[in-house]
């Protein structure tokens, strides 16, 4: 057993670099979601960061592209669960000015 007498997964399972590996690949996924062309899509967190502004903020101008006002817009969508706004690559450097990598 792990310390503290806890049970650990490596006490359970057996795991090589190669399952590591793939396991590895499917969380990045999780955290980076890409569309379907492939094209990474943004959290409205990683957006507030690059454009060093709160993500209260980005959620207004996301509002502001849903209602059609004035003011800074953000095109974003929901993902699949409902909860989560992303917004792709290209709306994010329109919206930021900036080039991503």
């Amino acid at each position: 057993m792990g310390e503290g007498n806890k049970l650990l997964a490596s006490d359970i399972i057996q795991a090589d670099d190669a399952f590591i590996s793939e396991v590895a690949k499917k969380v990045q996924k999780v955290l980076q979601p890409e569309t379907k062309e492939g094209e990474r899509k943004y959290t409205i967190k990683e957006i507030a960061k690059l454009g060093k502004r709160k993500p209260q903020t980005v959620r207004k101008h996301i509002n502001n592209w849903l209602n059609n006002y004035d003011g800074s817009q953000l095109k974003a969508e929901k993902e699949r669960n409902g909860k989560l706004w992303y917004a792709k690559k290209k709306d994010v450097e329109e919206y930021l000015k900036i080039k991503l990598p």
